[in-house]
């Protein structure tokens, strides 16, 4: 009877070993279930922040390609706006520098005279030494604009100033003297019929001044050679401005 009795007791604290076992274990599932709440919570929150970030992302990628499309967009305006500037600086007689070409690479660097504009072509054609070419404004460089010369009279000396845009530079009349002569040789200006022409053309301008470029598409010449005739006849009109008494 007392091993009948000890055995109940031991069966008995067996099966409060298994009720306690029993409930640890369902607190441990409990735990699980609340651990993966958690973790499934977690995982959706940065999910959601993932999407967030990926969102803010892409908003910017697309703030940044429009801000991109319109800087192009404006680079492009730019680059028409030069290119209406610089063509509208382009007329007869501006000395010019080929540049650009792909067809005709062998003119690339070439200097030349503006002759004329073709509307149908939408070129100019450019004196090339002997040759005549049609060449677009946009493979045209200006390499000098128009010079206006003043003489000047000071102390018994005699000087040339040369204003190119806001820039004064002194030159000297011998020099000058001789790019004249050089040009009047070139171009047959001494005598005959050319001689009674340029002096018609350069006398009926009267009170106006002219310029290179004019000079130069008249008499089919390069614009530096129209420039140095043109400042030997202005230091010969100061001259005589300055320095001659017309009543003496």
């Amino acid at each position: 009877k007392k091993e009948t009795k000890k055995e109940v007791e031991v069966k008995k604290e067996e099966e409060t070993n298994k009720e306690t076992n029993k409930e640890v274990k369902k607190e441990k599932k409990e735990a699980n279930k609340e651990t993966k709440k958690e973790e499934k919570k977690k995982q959706e929150e940065t999910k959601k922040e993932v999407e967030v970030k990926k969102e803010v992302e892409v908003k910017k990628e697309e703030e940044t390609k429009k801000e991109v499309e319109v800087k192009k967009e404006e680079e492009k305006k730019e680059v028409e706006v030069k290119k209406d500037e610089k063509s509208s600086l382009i007329k007869a007689g501006v000395s010019v520098k080929i540049v650009g070409l792909q067809n005709r690479q062998d003119l690339n660097d070439k200097h030349g005279t503006v002759l004329k504009y073709v509307d149908d072509a939408e070129r100019w054609v450019v004196r090339i030494e002997n040759t005549f070419v049609r060449i677009k404004s946009s493979n045209l460089e200006i390499i000098q604009k128009e010079t206006i010369v003043e003489a000047h009279h000071d102390n018994d000396e005699f000087h040339i100033q040369t204003k190119i845009g806001d820039e004064v530079v002194s030159l000297d009349p011998a020099v000058l003297k001789k790019k004249f002569e050089d040009v009047v040789k070139k171009y047959n200006f001494g005598s005959g019929e050319k001689a009674d022409r340029i002096a018609d053309f350069l006398t009926s301008a009267q009170d106006s001044k002219i310029k290179p470029s004019e000079l130069a598409e008249e008499f089919n010449m390069d614009i530096e050679d129209a420039k140095a005739m043109l400042d030997w006849v202005q230091i010969g009109l100061q001259f005589k401005e300055q320095c001659i008494d017309p009543h003496a």
